[in-house]
């Protein structure tokens, strides 16, 4: 096809069709602001001195842990691990079962837990969205070994769409501060949201409001 020829677009001046106006303005900005810095060399001097406080943090802090040898460590894609980082073979997040993007209303009973924004809503079972490809959790060790937050209605399909090992919706690492979940509760925050509600409710919000009132409760304690 002539969209494929760049004979085609030599010969329209590369304006075969519409030219991206926006990206190419965003583009023309971007490279005024690197000048105005000082250029390539000035910006790789900030950007290694952000990388390097980030390192520095990551080596100095037992809550997180480095996966990349200093040698390799990259100043664009720093990665780490916030959960359980004491372990030897980490927990991931893998393609579910059905090897299909699940999405649907399904629901989790909270357990006790130490979570900033989901401890007080312990013992709760409540509906919830779910939308993902890779939502399993893939967990080597037994399950005393980790922070489960939240499990899935039933251990089954569809309640627990993608198959994680122990039934795990949600966990977090040992402080409390850092929560992984693969439910989408900001989906999920008013009545008008959810699949279904129980009937005779007149709740403003959903009780998962209460999880991003208490992050913003902790923050400005601490």
């Amino acid at each position: 096809p002539g969209m494929l020829n760049y004979q085609e677009h030599i010969s329209k001046e590369s304006m075969y069709n519409t030219p991206p106006v926006f990206p190419v303005y965003a583009s023309l900005l971007t490279l005024q602001w690197l000048k105005k810095l000082g250029g390539i060399a000035a910006i790789e001097k900030i950007n290694e001195a952000k990388a390097n406080l980030l390192y520095a943090e990551i080596d100095r802090n037992p809550l997180f842990k480095g996966v990349a040898a200093v040698e390799d460590r990259s100043n664009m894609n720093a990665t780490f691990v916030l959960v359980n980082p004491e372990h030897e073979v980490h927990g991931k997040l893998t393609y579910n079962d059905s090897h299909k993007h699940e999405s649907s209303f399904t629901s989790v009973k909270v357990q006790e837990n130490n979570s900033v924004m989901l401890s007080t809503l312990a013992g709760t079972s409540l509906g919830v969205w779910i939308s993902h490809g890779e939502g399993k959790f893939k967990l080597p060790y037994s399950e005393d070994k980790y922070n489960i937050v939240a499990k899935y209605g039933y251990a089954d399909y569809p309640s627990n769409p993608n198959g994680s090992d122990f039934n795990t919706a949600m966990m977090c690492d040992i402080t409390g501060r850092h929560l992984v979940t693969m439910p989408h509760i900001e989906r999920s925050t008013f009545q008008w949201n959810w699949a279904h509600y129980p009937k005779g409710r007149k709740d403003e919000v959903s009780p998962w409001l209460e999880a991003f009132v208490n992050a913003r409760k902790w923050v400005e304690k601490h």
